[in-house]
């Protein structure tokens, strides 16, 4: 009997076990699905913030194109001027 004993008693501990096992497995998956939740909701508060900044940095890049250019004209001008009064000046 204490053969019997001793398998019944392997058993309840090998279905014990067993249990646990799937019980560990199962907490796994549901903390690895609750990662991937909050990364993906990170991963979209991140993307929409830096099309903001995108955004703003294109209308701040073309902003200061737009500045630059502004300033390049009149330099141009100044040097057509200094050509042309340069080419009505009598030569001594």
């Amino acid at each position: 009997m204490a053969n019997a004993d001793d398998l019944k008693r392997l058993a309840e501990e090998m279905v014990g076990a067993y249990e646990e096992r799937v019980s560990v497995i199962s907490d796994i998956k549901q903390e690895t699905a609750n990662l991937i939740g909050a990364f993906g909701k990170s991963r979209e508060e991140m993307a929409g913030e830096m099309r903001t900044r995108l955004a703003k940095f294109k209308t701040d890049l073309n902003a200061s194109e737009d500045e630059r250019k502004k300033m390049i004209r009149p330099r141009f001008q100044i040097e057509e001027i200094i050509l042309w009064i340069s080419g009505i000046r009598p030569e001594n």
